[in-house]
Order: C-alpha cells, then sequence, then structure tokens
C-alpha cells in the first residue's frame, strides 16, 4: 500500500488492535479515519493524528459517507462478547453480519482499493479441544476432526 495521499478508514479504530492499527497508519503517513461506537474501545487508545467518528457499522448512511473517501479500508468493528452475544444475539447479528454488509455494499459502490477484514487466529488450522465447564451458558465448542 502506497501512503503517499492514501486514506484509509479503520472501523473499530479505537479497541485495542484497531487503535494500534492506527497508530501504524498514521506513522507511516496515511490520513487515517476512524469508525467505533466506544463500546469496547477505551478513548485512552485513540491517536490525535487520525479522526474519530463516533458511530455504528449498522448506520449504513454514515459508513457509506465515511468509505466514499477512503482508499483502503479495515474492518475490525465487531461485536465480541461470546457470553453477550448469548444475551442479545440479535445485536451481534446486526453488528457482525449486517454492519459488515454496510462495509462491503459502500466499499464495492465507491470502488475502494482493498478491504482488509482481520479474522480470529483460532479460526484456520489445527482446532484445540476445550471442555466447557458444568453450568457455563456459553456453548460446547465446534472442533474439526
Amino acid at each position: 500500500m502506497a501512503s503517499e495521499n492514501a486514506r484509509c478508514l479503520v472501523t473499530g479504530g479505537a479497541g485495542f488492535i484497531g487503535s494500534h492499527l492506527v497508530e501504524r497508519l498514521v506513522h507511516d503517513g496515511f490520513r487515517t479515519t476512524m469508525l467505533d461506537d466506544l463500546s469496547a474501545g477505551s478513548s485512552s487508545y485513540l491517536s490525535e493524528a487520525a479522526t474519530l467518528v463516533e458511530g455504528d457499522v449498522r448506520d449504513a448512511g454514515l459508513v457509506d459517507d465515511l468509505i466514499k473517501d477512503a482508499d483502503y479500508e479495515f474492518h475490525l468493528a465487531a461485536y465480541t462478547s461470546a457470553p453477550g452475544s448469548l444475551d442479545e444475539p440479535q445485536i451481534c447479528i446486526e453488528i457482525n453480519t449486517l454492519g459488515t454488509l454496510n462495509i462491503l455494499q459502500s466499499a464495492r459502490r465507491h470502488k475502494v482499493r482493498k478491504i482488509i477484514f482481520p479474522s480470529s487466529p483460532a479460526a484456520p488450522g489445527r482446532q484445540v479441544v476445550r471442555r466447557t465447564p458444568a453450568g457455563s451458558r456459553l456453548p460446547a465448542p465446534i472442533v474439526q476432526l
């Protein structure tokens, strides 16, 4: 990625990983905007050299307005609480699925050069079998053998 005049949008930019990414992008000369609802992130993580837009990936209009000015989109915004996803499954699906759909549709419409969508390091490769504690509200893990 060439940083000269390139613009980046980082959804979830106020989170731990997102804030480090934003810091690096700014250091490398990218004009960077963060979209974050600050539900899991921290204002102490925020880079003063980047623009923070407090909002939600479920807001298709906001996402579209921000992506139209981006060359690259780093999509880290997510509902990450496994116990919370059981308490609020609708919100979890809206953020993780519909929010991602908003990003993808806007990126296609505005011809964003690249979308970077990281995943859990546990997703690919060999899975570790862990027992779910008795009485846990979490579902047992799915294991590929």
